[in-house]
């Protein structure tokens, strides 16, 4: 999608298997959707990230590689959607609970991630909270 003079609203990569990094350069602050998926070889989001302060919907799936969200991402305050699908991370990322303008988050995690987001401690705590969703 392409906004007015030219400037790209979203963007997509997929299916890079040999990408192993993303460099943004200049200023790509009116991006609003990005998706990267299927980038084997990609290992670290960059930190550049948390200028994108447009940025609404932010979708990482099956990049394995990945283990955490920079910093940065701190400082988007209007993203309202997350989703964190099949990747490598091994904790939260801690800077989740500072998105205040998050309204979905998608994620397709280890049971030991989602127990840990929810604050849950045993299989029975997480029945509960899964049948009342």
């Amino acid at each position: 999608m392409v906004g007015r003079a030219g400037i790209a609203k979203a963007s997509v990569i997929r299916h890079c298997p040999m990408l192993k990094e993303i460099r943004l350069s200049g200023e790509p602050l009116a991006l609003q959707n990005l998706t990267l998926g299927f980038l084997l070889a990609f290992d670290k989001m960059p930190e550049a990230l948390g200028r994108l302060i447009a940025l609404k919907a932010l979708s990482l799936s099956s990049c394995a590689k990945i283990q955490d969200l920079p910093a940065s991402q701190i400082h988007l305050a209007g993203m309202q959607e997350l989703t964190i699908a099949a990747c490598g991370f091994k904790k939260m990322p801690s800077m989740i609970h500072a998105l205040m303008g998050l309204r979905t988050l998608k994620l397709c995690v280890r049971l030991e991630l989602y127990q840990q987001f929810c604050g849950i401690q045993d299989a029975r705590e997480l029945a509960t909270v899964l049948s009342a969703a």
